[in-house]
């Protein structure tokens, strides 16, 4: 009997409320896209773009050749931390950098035929994962362990630059390192001007937040009041607010306009009359895209209401009482003292070279311009001790108030949580210019420029401020918006889910929930699943923001516990755009005591198959007529003799299969999975895999045991199959092979044909929707598609190993030999009817695209019928008889 923290597992794995198991062609093809971004080398990128991946479906980091490989030289490269969801055509993983603590989170989606392009990828970072978190360190070792890191990465050549620490005020440690100038041999000091970026974001954020301090703008007014002839009438609509947060749609304006006339714009004037005709990018207020043209809007309306220059503007009320000395944005045609050469890697070419021909003519409200560290350290003194602003509106300027991937943001400002201290400031970066500037709750303001290509900067800033002594400060918790938008959004959806009417569910989401935002979900699905749960009920609120809405849910039906994450758009009618639910462990103080099985218990458990398997049956016809024959028992009063859980299992077990006829289909009875187990050492698994033989005449006798969870084995499974490439035969033993993923089985049959893709099989779903199953070309080093093979099989063989034989058999790449098989063909998904009960329900059926059938209640027939236990002599002596003639 399978053991029950064994079944438990495969549970989670296989629930309706999860993702299905990780597929092969998203996960294969992350794989090597990480590959050729690890390696850095242009060529290699390109190549494979240009076959597998467009650079137009990627987020900006890795939008082009010369973005992707800045950000690889910049970070050495990902590893893969983990992966936190796969499905035959999405792939989430988290990866840190190689370079520092930053992690991100990549987001690849991918076609459903052969060759699996990409049709869609996001990278964005995010703060370390609980668990991940640099270790926090006292002052005289966080200045120790800061010189160690500036030398490393000087060293490395990848920072030059200033730094300054400081607690309260006053300077713990200031530094330069690297040459400001390379062709004189100039070095970095803290008096260095380095080009801030969008650092000047800040300036420009509380030069407006003056403004509205003093009565001379309003957040809420529209653009369009302070500049009435805007042209574009759409963005004229646009307010100061959504302007100040990047939620006005109003999009960037680098590109190749800006590019043709890089040194005609001078102005703020300028830019409004080449970019000031475009339309919204989206519904203005209805979601967060950073905008450089926003803030270079922010500073026209600056220069209006002020009836200034931006220039004068911010030199006489931030500058000056600052004590802002050496901050400036002088054109790049005058010559300013101790301002350093930027330098970048970006063209692709791998040395560094100045950045000359990408600065614009000088800097902008939107970013732009020179400061040292001495001077930033200044400008967040001054932000603190309200020399700026007033304690209100510094308040409204450093306060996060839309969702971000970093954080939240502010005005002009990223409100951050950095290893448990509240911290605000802003980065900037460009072709040989990166900063970062964070002040935080515990006193400490860290600052850091460099002149040379991001990450520089943030990466050393990072490092920092992820050690910075522990703050004693709490973080002040974001009051829980229970009746904003998203809240209620939520309780519109979970009232049209918990009637468990089609028509219901139909009717919202084609009106505020399209079901795009929702990976892998259709009408259908949801419905099977709200009858299945009979609902679910909210038990803890965890987040709830204006926009954002996550909570712990539980099912009505057999107490399941999920995870809820849902987003909507920031104005009425307050669309969702991104929705995520997935199977979370039970807490324990939700966790059922083992109770005897009873009149009421067998009755829950009862109702609870009957909509498993109504709701998810691959059958829906042979479905009901299990769910018929089931109550029919119950009726006649046939399971109230029973008290035995492990009895009830079988009997139910049994009378399921006698009418479905399908081997997968079983209700398993063990002990309940602790709420938090140990996650298993794959490498001490094995990854399902056995021994590799050498035999006389270049045989190779190979053992597979199982196909372990693919994200799992992906690696391990090319260096196993590697290792027989070169044999001139193969005996592959299954005789033992209880299954699993069949994205698995679908990667070890690439090793055993050409590179040219074959089409294995169809995964039905019981909606009508299919995915399929191909090999892989790119796996390395394969034994192919020539060479004898011998597949040897049992009477135990099941599942995914006989999906591999039959696959090999009907493509005639090998001769079986053995016991016909199982006849398990139909994959389950594991169903939670109470802590001590899984039912597996097959919701899916293979098909072979030459038989157009299955193995199921049948087996997969040997070609050379023998007992398993003589089917290995048998199978070397045909093989030496073959390698012979």
């Amino acid at each position: 009997m399978l053991r029950a923290n064994l079944a438990m597992a495969v549970l989670l794995a296989a629930s309706p409320l999860a993702h299905a198991a990780p597929d092969g062609p998203a996960a294969t093809q992350f794989a090597a896209w990480l590959q050729v971004f690890n390696k850095g080398d242009r060529a290699e990128l390109l190549a494979y773009h240009q076959r597998a991946f467009p650079y137009h479906v990627a987020s900006r980091d890795v939008g082009d050749v010369e973005r992707e490989l800045g950000l690889s030289q910049g970070t050495g490269g990902f590893e893969l931390v983990k992966a936190e969801e796969a499905t035959a055509t999405s792939f989430t993983a988290l990866l840190k950098e190689r370079r520092s603590d930053q992690h991100a989170r990549a987001v690849m989606k991918v076609a459903s035929a052969a060759p699996y392009p990409v049709t869609a990828f996001e990278i964005h970072p995010i703060a370390p994962p609980a668990g991940l978190e640099p270790k926090h360190l006292g002052e005289a070792e966080l200045i120790q362990e800061t010189k160690r890191t500036l030398t490393q990465h000087l060293f490395a050549d990848d920072f030059a630059g200033a730094i300054v620490i400081a607690k309260s005020g006053k300077p713990i440690f200031a530094d330069a390192v690297g040459l400001a100038d390379r062709e004189h041999k100039v070095a970095n000091t803290v008096k260095t001007r380095f080009r801030l970026g969008s650092m000047n974001k800040m300036i420009t954020a509380v030069s407006t937040l003056q403004l509205v301090q003093a009565g001379k703008i309003a957040l809420d007014a529209p653009l369009g009041r302070y500049l009435p002839d805007y042209p574009n009438k759409e963005i004229a609509k646009v307010t100061i607010h959504q302007l100040l947060t990047h939620t006005g749609g109003t999009g960037d304006f680098f590109g190749p306009e800006f590019d043709a006339h890089r040194l005609e714009l001078r102005t703020h004037s300028d830019y409004l009359k080449l970019f000031g005709k475009r339309a919204p990018e989206f519904a203005p207020g209805s979601r967060w895209k950073y905008s450089n043209y926003g803030f270079l809007l922010l500073g026209a309306i600056i220069e209006r209401v002020s009836g200034r220059s931006y220039y004068d503007y911010v030199q006489q009320h931030v500058y000056a009482p600052a004590g802002m000395t050496s901050t400036g944005s002088e054109p790049e045609e005058r010559a300013v003292p101790d301002r350093s050469v930027g330098y970048t890697k970006m063209d692709g070419n791998g040395q560094w070279k100045p950045n000359t021909d990408t600065l614009p003519y000088r800097g902008m409200a939107a970013g732009g311009g020179y400061s040292t560290v001495e001077d930033l350290l200044r400008f967040a003194d001054a932000i603190q001790q309200h020399k700026l602003l007033d304690a209100k509106h510094t308040e409204l300027l450093t306060t996060g108030k839309v969702d971000t991937p970093g954080g939240r943001y502010a005005y002009g400002f990223q409100e951050r949580i950095i290893n448990g201290t509240r911290c605000f400031g802003h980065g900037g970066g460009a072709p040989g210019m990166n900063g970062a500037l964070d002040i935080c709750a515990n006193g400490y303001v860290v600052v850091v420029l460099a002149n040379l290509d991001p990450p520089a900067a943030g990466r050393v800033s990072g490092f920092i401020t992820n050690r910075l002594p522990a703050s004693d400060v709490p973080v002040r918790p974001q009051p829980l918006v229970l009746d904003g938008p998203a809240a209620k959004q939520f309780a519109g959806w979970l009232a049209a889910f918990n009637k468990e009417d089609k028509a219901a569910l139909r009717a919202y989401h084609d009106q505020l929930f399209p079901y795009n935002v929702w990976p892998d979900m259709s009408l259908e699905r949801e419905h099977a699943l709200s009858v299945e749960t009979a609902g679910f009920e909210v038990k803890e609120v965890e987040t709830a923001t204006a926009t954002t809405y996550s909570a712990l849910i539980m099912d009505r039906a057999t107490h399941f516990f999920a995870g809820a994450l849902m987003q909507v758009e920031a104005t009425a009618p307050y669309r969702v755009v991104s929705f995520d639910l997935r199977p979370v462990d039970k807490p324990a103080e939700y966790r059922e005591a083992e109770r005897p099985l009873d009149s009421t218990r067998r009755r829950q458990l009862l109702d609870a198959m009957t909509r498993a398997i109504d709701a998810n049956y691959v059958f829906p016809d042979v479905g009901t007529r299990m769910v018929a024959a089931i109550r029919e028992h119950a009726k006649r009063a046939e399971y109230d003799r029973i008290s035995d859980c492990t009895r009830f299992a079988e009997l139910l077990t049994e009378q399921l299969q006698a009418i479905s006829h399908d081997k997968h289909l079983r209700l398993i009875y063990g002990e309940p999975k602790p709420p938090n187990p140990p996650k298993p050492d794959p490498r001490a698994l094995g990854f399902g895999f056995g021994t590799i033989d050498r035999l006389p005449g270049n045989i190779a006798h190979v053992i597979i045991h199982s196909f372990g969870r693919f994200e799992n084995v992906r690696a391990p499974i090319v260096g196993f199959m590697g290792r027989v490439a070169d044999a001139d035969a193969l005996i592959l033993d299954l005789r033992d092979n209880t299954g699993g993923d069949p994205h698995t089985e679908a990667l070890v049959a690439s090793f055993l044909f050409d590179d040219k893709p074959v089409h294995l099989l169809d995964m039905v779903a019981r909606d009508g929707t299919s995915t399929q199953l191909w090999t892989t070309p790119d796996v390395g080093k394969r034994f192919g598609g020539r060479k004898p093979i011998y597949v040897l099989t049992s009477s135990e063989t099941i599942s995914g190993g006989e999906a591999l034989a039959y696959d090999l058999q009907t493509h005639k790449r090998a001769t079986l030999v053995g016991e016909t098989t199982v006849g398990a063909a139909n994959p389950a998904g594991g169903h939670t009817l109470d802590d001590w009960f899984v039912l597996f329900v097959p919701g899916a059926r293979p098909l072979n695209p030459i038989t157009k059938a299955n193995w199921e209640g049948v087996g997969v027939k040997p070609d050379v019928a023998t007992k398993a236990d003589a089917a290995f002599d048998e199978a070397l002596r045909r093989l030496k008889r073959d390698l012979h003639r």
